[in-house]
């Protein structure tokens, strides 16, 4: 798969003003989307690249029709999976440390406006009383057991079907971010509020390659990504996100799985044979009190 990017310059006031194309051979839907920042004048709504609306912007009134549509068919189908799974997932946080099973956080959502996302807790319960609002490290020491094995099999984001229900968010769209981190992260890229111009999803193009992001340079890089997908809107581009996060979710939770179920296989060998050890080693406890008398 090729990507091309531009890297990003600094700005004045210590920003990025980056001048990017994104360039993708594999997918028609991410061909020559090209999104060039140009600093204050583009925030200022002067440059028109990727304008902020109050809708899809560039999504036609039938395209917007079945996208809402994909999204109510698809959260009512997770969310019947996460009435399914939840009291397996409920007894196992109770189980794992005693604390309550969900989480609910504060995102950024279409326009900037402010929304509750929920999703299974995999944190400590006190994991941001002395840090506050933080980036997860990939090896982060705040997640606790159960929440590694919910992490790696994304179960935890079955919570977030609700939100695509009520219209907070959509299936595929840009992540949302916490207003913090939106905060933060709008002084030191200019655009970045843009990516607020269509509903954040669960999935999408940039979280699909990048993933998980924890520094401003990568989130620049998410941002290129996620503004090509709101310059180009295209229906496909939705069916393709949603099928691939199908796909590599499925395949995490094998791999899991199959990781679990063969060390629980070795470790039962080896007790096996640590066993047999034991019954063919020679008893040695009644010769000796033999010689002993």
């Amino acid at each position: 798969m090729n990507r091309k990017t531009t890297g990003a310059a600094r700005s004045g006031d210590g920003g990025y003003a980056p001048t990017a194309t994104v360039d993708d051979h594999g997918e028609k839907q991410m061909e020559r989307a090209e999104i060039r920042f140009r600093g204050p004048a583009w925030l200022s709504g002067r440059d028109r690249g990727v304008r902020a609306s109050s809708s899809q912007q560039g999504w036609s009134t039938w395209q917007r029709f079945v996208k809402r549509l994909m999204d109510i068919l698809f959260s009512l189908v997770g969310l019947a999976l996460t009435l399914l799974l939840a009291p397996c997932i409920a007894l196992a946080i109770r189980w794992n440390d005693g604390g309550h099973v969900l989480y609910r956080q504060r995102r950024v959502g279409l326009n900037g406006r402010i929304f509750q996302l929920w999703k299974f807790r995999t944190m400590a319960t006190d994991a941001e009383e002395k840090t506050g609002a933080r980036w997860a490290d990939l090896d982060d020491p705040r997640v606790t057991a159960v929440g590694r094995f919910l992490r790696a099999t994304h179960l935890d984001e079955l919570p977030q079907f609700w939100s695509v229900l009520r219209g907070d968010m959509s299936l595929v769209g840009p992540r949302p971010e916490r207003p913090e981190m939106v905060a933060m992260l709008a002084r030191k890229i200019p655009g970045y509020d843009r990516r607020t111009a269509v509903r954040p999803g669960i999935t999408g193009p940039a979280q699909l390659r990048l993933g998980y992001v924890n520094t401003v340079e990568t989130s620049l890089t998410k941002l290129k990504f996620d503004l090509a997908y709101i310059a180009s809107p295209r229906l496909a581009t939705d069916v393709h996100c949603i099928l691939r996060t199908m796909h590599l979710t499925l395949t995490d939770l094998f791999k899991v799985c199959s990781r679990a179920l063969t060390a629980r296989f070795r470790a039962r060998r080896g007790d096996r044979g640590e066993n047999a050890a034991r019954r063919r080693r020679p008893d040695t406890s009644s010769s000796d009190e033999i010689e002993a008398l």
